[in-house]
C-alpha cells in the first residue's frame, strides 16, 4: 500500500473513533438527562438549525453580497440566541 492510502486509511480510522467517542459523549449525556431531569437533546436546537440558518444566510449574501461575510454575521447571530 503506498504512504497516500496509508494516510487515508488512518485519516479514515481517527474520523470513526473521533464519531464514536462524541456519539458515546452524547448519549451518555441525554442519558445523565433523563436520570436528572434535564434535557439535554439535541433534536430541537438542530430542527431549528436547518430550518432557519439557511434562509438567513441566503438574506443576509443577497443584502451583502459577499458568502464570507453573509456566514460570519448570522453565525454570530444564531450563537447569541
Amino acid at each position: 500500500m503506498n504512504q497516500g492510502g496509508q494516510l487515508l486509511l488512518m485519516a479514515g480510522l481517527l474520523m470513526t473513533l473521533t464519531m464514536l467517542t462524541v456519539t458515546l459523549s452524547i448519549s451518555h449525556s441525554v442519558n445523565l438527562g433523563l436520570h436528572q431531569g434535564e434535557r439535554h437533546d439535541l433534536s430541537p436546537l438542530v430542527s431549528m438549525l436547518d430550518a432557519h440558518l439557511p434562509p438567513a444566510v441566503q438574506a443576509e449574501y443577497d443584502r451583502t453580497g459577499d458568502a464570507a461575510t453573509a456566514f460570519d454575521t448570522v453565525a454570530a447571530d444564531f450563537e447569541d440566541r
